[in-house]
């Protein structure tokens, strides 16, 4: 497992379901990726993962080109790298 989990997350990221920090897993390179559920924000998955707003617009902008306009515009089931 990568160094970026901690013991209390691994459940959620070997089940890939959700939990305390939501639906979490980690891509075949360990990094730890969040889908983004109703009533999140990214200032919120950020402190939850501790990483910033910056590094996760950084890390996904490629994917989710509108994250660089305006990082409060996240959808439902977006998959966010987190770590």
């Amino acid at each position: 497992m990568s160094e970026l989990i901690k013991d209390s997350e691994l459940n959620e990221v070997n089940g890939g379901v959700g939990g305390a920090n939501g639906p979490t897993y980690l891509d075949g390179n360990g990094n730890l990726y969040y889908t983004v559920r109703s009533g999140d924000c990214l200032s919120v998955i950020a402190e939850r993962f501790g990483t910033s707003v910056n590094q996760i617009v950084a890390w996904n902008r490629a994917t989710y080109p509108s994250l660089a306009n305006n990082a409060n515009l996240i959808q439902i089931g977006w998959n966010l790298r987190v770590g």
